[in-house]
């Protein structure tokens, strides 16, 4: 009797012999069968430093327009505790040149424009002066600042630049920084500098 016949006459033998490569097809296909149809499990949203990081890494957009650097200005001119001359003219005019430099160039329709506080004054006035672009930089000037109330003498003025998306969405003058900055959530403040009137 030949092994063939040995296997065939066992019935136990011949049901192991089919069954075990049968089951171990079957979970081959099987596991073949998950790993091509199973999308990966849903992740926790990444915390906003996670992509910012990955996003400057993988050089996602040029860094001087990536949205993981935010926009941030600075007054470079004048300097804290300038003085001016009131403009007989003008008396409404804070007469000197003001350069405000930005991190990036600003997106398309957005405005840029200055805070100022008169000493001892109740009120923040917002202003948006005509802006001259620095050819090739992201550097402003605006030739002088014009208030909706007259320059005393001998007073100092606390100046901020101001960054926010659409001009309309803020007035001409608010009572503290923080309701400018409620009033839009685009609104970017610079730090202050002073500039003091003379007689």
């Amino acid at each position: 009797m030949s092994l063939r016949e040995r296997i065939e006459n066992n019935v136990t033998l011949f049901m192991v012999s089919i069954a075990v490569p049968s089951f171990l097809a079957g979970m081959a296909v099987d596991q073949w069968a998950k790993s091509v149809s199973t999308t990966p499990p849903p992740q926790a949203a990444c915390k906003t430093e996670e992509w910012q990081e990955l996003a400057r890494n993988s050089d996602w957009a040029p860094v001087a327009q990536c949205p993981a650097f935010p926009l941030k200005l600075q007054i470079t001119s004048p300097g804290s505790e300038a003085t001016f001359q009131r403009s007989i003219s003008n008396p409404s005019w804070v007469d000197m040149p003001f350069v405000l430099s930005a991190s990036r160039k600003p997106p398309v329709g957005t405005a840029l424009g200055f805070v100022v506080r008169p000493q001892n004054a109740p009120n923040y006035f917002i202003v948006f002066p005509v802006l001259d672009k620095i050819s090739d930089t992201t550097t402003y000037r605006a030739s002088h600042l014009s208030l909706p109330v007259s320059i005393t003498p001998n007073t100092r003025y606390e100046v901020r630049g101001v960054f926010v998306n659409q001009e309309q969405t803020l007035g001409d003058r608010f009572t503290s920084l923080a309701q400018i900055l409620a009033a839009d959530p685009s609104v970017i403040l610079t730090e202050p500098i002073t500039v003091v009137s003379e007689n």
